[in-house]
């Protein structure tokens, strides 16, 4: 099909397929805005960078099974977690820029990055058991 505007949608919805020249472009785009970033959140917090690139395209092949192959994703590194884990580790403050940070400092972010995976897991969970129209009675929009 081709690349649609539907009901002030645009781009490709999931059962659309691009031409596999636009696959190939869109794969370069996504090469070069990606990997970039995810070895950037690895060296501002002192992360080891082989680490977070396996772990990126670990969780991206978690998704692509998850979800059947109907919404190509890329899982890179999340810029929101910077904060929190530089809290951690000391980040480039505490060590040289490209160096890593004690595997102890790490451990322990690791485990808050886990555990607020956990956590949209289980909001996953109670939105599909009781529905989005009960949840915003507790937590308007706005919130969520």
């Amino acid at each position: 099909m081709q690349h649609t505007k539907t009901q002030g949608v645009s781009g490709y919805l999931p059962d659309e397929r691009p031409t596999a020249g636009k696959l190939v472009l869109f794969a370069i785009q996504q090469i070069l805005v990606m990997f970039p970033a995810t070895v950037m959140v690895a060296l501002l917090t002192g992360f080891h960078v082989s680490t977070t690139i396996f772990a990126s395209g670990f969780a991206t092949l978690c998704f692509l099974f998850v979800t059947k192959g109907k919404i190509p994703l890329y899982y890179g590194s999340s810029f929101s977690y910077i904060t929190a884990i530089v809290g951690i580790t000391g980040g480039v403050g505490g060590i040289t820029m490209g160096a890593n940070a004690p595997d102890e400092l790490i451990s322990q972010a690791q485990f808050g990055i886990i555990a607020s995976g956990f956590v949209s897991i289980l909001a996953g969970i109670i939105v599909n058991r009781f529905g989005q129209d009960k949840i915003e009675k507790f937590l308007p929009p706005t919130v969520t």
